[in-house]
């Protein structure tokens, strides 16, 4: 909790330094964070859909150190892309630049994936709403998909519908309703 605060502050320190600064016509973005000694974390989440769509934005924000050879750097990007091959689509000097260190993540296996549902009901349901089992078929469906957000999203979905239903507990009916309101992820075997 206490790093939250933390972050948290300094993000609103930031914002308000920038905010006041660039809107004044004073400063640019870039100028103002290296002024003020700052860092800034940029972090593009599903890069692919960026690389396809704004490769130019993604270019600019490499470049933006360029200046900064034997400097500290104050901007930083991090990208996320469900496969690395996605970056073949940028041109070799944008490549260059992000390919410093690469972070495979591999696919949670079932029992990570339970692990991690089953934590989430804990800290946001009531004891005993759901059962295992329950989380287990929800594990298998997101394990068909390998997409724990699937997952989350029906974990809140079906929550919504046992409320609205003002059911004690979740069912397996409750799991397909909120499977089938959920697209494109429709499991008819459910």
């Amino acid at each position: 909790m206490k790093y939250r605060v933390l972050i948290f502050y300094y993000y609103n320190e930031l914002l308000t330094i920038l905010v006041l600064k660039f809107l004044s016509g004073e400063y640019t973005i870039v100028r103002i964070i290296k002024d003020q000694n700052l860092h800034l974390l940029i972090v593009l989440d599903e890069l692919s859909y960026l690389i396809g769509k704004e490769g130019d934005l993604i270019y600019s924000l490499t470049r933006i150190n360029d200046d900064a050879f034997n400097t500290s750097r104050h901007i930083s990007i991090i990208g996320i892309a469900r496969d690395i091959s996605c970056l073949s689509g940028l041109d070799a000097s944008t490549m260059s630049t992000l390919q410093r260190n690469i972070i495979n993540f591999n696919n949670y296996n079932k029992e990570q994936l339970f692990e991690i549902l089953k934590y989430r009901t804990e800290i946001s349901l009531k004891d005993n709403i759901i059962s295992d089992n329950l989380i287990q078929i929800i594990t298998d469906l997101v394990y068909q998909t390998g997409d724990i957000r699937y997952g989350l999203n029906l974990l809140w979905k079906l929550t919504k519908i046992a409320e609205n239903q003002n059911l004690k507990y979740i069912t397996i009916e409750s799991i397909r309703l909120a499977n089938q309101d959920i697209v494109p992820f429709s499991f008819p075997h459910l």
